[in-house]
């Protein structure tokens, strides 16, 4: 003991008698990136409504784009879903998400909601304003049915699916919600001219993330880095 280095003596001048480190604390980012996701997400009651996904395996396709091009981006697409852990199908398999390149993406579903009404008969009518009015660069249309948390369809009365209730549930219950929503089908629709300049990597993790989810496109809002802000001019999206 007696080896010892001995301990520092307090500063004579200043009487201090030890080292004081000062700093300021980050904001806590969590509560934006919750901010963030409730903008972005369709769920409009997150403790009573589960998010939109693929139960059934993901097959993309793409058209409108060379082989090689589209080749590439149905790779990427896929290898995001395997990363997601979203069920995968087999390579040679009817598509169920399908990625458009058109000339005018309104005029497309436009069309599609004359001809095959019932593509639209899932859609929100405030989601059926967004898809068929206004200039966008991108649009999505979703088909989502809401099931059972088994898989099983909702039960009808008059015509109408019954949706379970989920308060006055038993605590075992209240855990899991007693429905999902699962997309069906999902088609990504995007106007030629406003991807000029993009990679296909771009595009390629745009169309997952709005055809393997139920989301809104970004606004210049959103505070956090997302390729959801792809085509926003004022933020910032991952290369």
């Amino acid at each position: 003991l007696a080896a010892q280095t001995p301990p520092l003596a307090p500063d004579e001048t200043t009487g201090d008698d030890g080292i004081v480190v000062t700093g300021k604390t980050q904001p806590h980012a969590g509560n934006a990136a919750f901010d963030q996701a409730r903008n972005l997400s369709r769920v409009d009651r997150p403790y009573e409504q589960a998010l939109a996904r693929f139960e059934r395996p993901v097959c993309p396709g793409i058209f409108g784009l060379e082989a090689d091009y589209a080749a590439a981006m149905i790779d990427r697409v896929r290898d995001n879903a395997a990363r997601a852990k979203a069920p995968l199908a087999k390579e040679r398999c009817s598509p169920n998400l399908v990625i458009a390149f058109v000339d005018n993406g309104q005029s497309l579903l436009g069309k599609l909601e004359r001809e095959q009404p019932e593509l639209f008969s899932r859609v929100a009518a405030s989601e059926r304003s967004e898809l068929l009015r206004g200039a966008r660069p991108v649009r999505v249309l979703s088909n989502v049915a809401t099931r059972r948390a088994n898989g099983a369809p909702l039960a009808r009365y008059r015509g109408r699916e019954v949706q379970p209730a989920v308060r006055g549930r038993s605590i075992s219950e209240s855990f899991f919600l007693p429905t999902r929503r699962d997309i069906e089908t999902a088609l990504v629709v995007f106007d030629r001219e406003a991807v000029r300049g993009m990679t296909l990597v771009q595009l390629a993790d745009y169309a997952t993330m709005r055809g393997l989810t139920h989301t809104r496109p970004a606004s210049s809002d959103v505070p956090l880095q997302t390729i959801l802000s792809l085509f926003e001019d004022d933020a910032a999206a991952p290369p």
